[in-house]
């Protein structure tokens, strides 16, 4: 028995191209993918860091905060994902970034 297998999906992560390669639209489509959110970002920025680790990242910033953000606010995650190798790893970064609001940039919340 003999199997053909088809490639589905021929394009590389966002993340690891170049953000010269990447266009607005495609920035704005993956953000509602991976957000849910129907809205366009305020904005974003697609960075490498080298050193002693190197990593590839797009950090996004919603217009809009969501409707429940207050209501879940000690329980819900950072919303960050950490892919090795195009393989999702971890999205728990809790103890990793202080909890700040979007609608109150300059105001830091001390957790409970």
């Amino acid at each position: 028995m003999t199997k053909n297998w088809e490639h589905m999906n021929d394009q590389p992560a966002i993340w690891t191209r170049s953000k010269r390669e990447v266009e607005d639209s495609e920035y704005k489509a993956f953000y509602k993918a991976l957000s849910k959110d129907q809205n366009d970002p305020a904005n974003w920025i697609h960075f490498r860091a080298e050193g002693e680790i190197e990593f590839k990242s797009i950090l996004y910033i919603p217009k809009e905060c969501p409707h429940d953000y207050y209501d879940t606010y000690y329980k819900k995650s950072t919303s960050l994902r950490l892919y090795v190798r195009k393989v999702l790893i971890s999205d728990e970064f809790d103890d990793f970034l202080p909890k700040v609001s979007p609608c109150e940039p300059d105001r830091r919340v001390n957790p409970r």
